[in-house]
């Protein structure tokens, strides 16, 4: 009778273990994780591009706090609004220099940030990667570049327009 009483604790220890074990619970991705506890981090990567209506050469680099271009100043995550994302043609035809042609890998991606300044006005930036006929790195550095504004904005970048597409039957 004591032998089969304490082999069923065993059977009821074991089922609340298993029990607790398989319940659905907060959890961490370990390794994957991109972003602390206290907040986003980056790669601390700076990338060459172009900055302002110019286009003038810049350098753009995320840290943990803020976004900043050519060394200077920055602005913090608290005063981003919000991100657009372009991409487009600029780049004129060899043969035709009246013709904007392009490959893929050779669009122009245009960041533009919108963002309250130390007065609380609404300002805007424009930050662009522009690949052209023999170079595909800035179309890597854009990639990296949203990437990094991702992880820093602790968002995604969204494609503007209704976000529910109607369908037929």
């Amino acid at each position: 009778m004591a032998r089969s009483l304490n082999r069923l604790k065993r059977w009821i220890l074991l089922g609340l273990a298993a029990a607790f074990y398989c319940s659905p619970g907060w959890a961490d991705l370990g390794g994957a994780d991109i972003t602390g506890p206290q907040g986003a981090t980056s790669t601390g990567q700076t990338y060459k591009a172009r900055c302002g209506l110019k286009k003038d050469e810049c350098s753009v680099s995320l840290t943990d706090e803020k976004l900043v271009v050519n060394g200077t100043g920055g602005i913090y995550k608290k005063q981003l609004i919000g991100v657009k994302l372009t991409k487009e043609c600029t780049q004129r035809s060899l043969l035709l220099p009246f013709v904007t042609s392009c490959y893929p890998n050779q669009l122009d991606w245009d960041f533009t940030i919108t963002y309250l300044s130390e007065n609380g006005e609404r300002r805007s930036a424009l930050i662009s990667f522009m690949p052209r006929y023999f170079s595909t790195g800035a179309t890597d550095r854009a990639r990296g570049f949203e990437r990094d504004l991702e992880v820093w904005m602790q968002d995604t970048l969204r494609p503007i327009g209704p976000s529910i597409k109607i369908e037929k039957d």
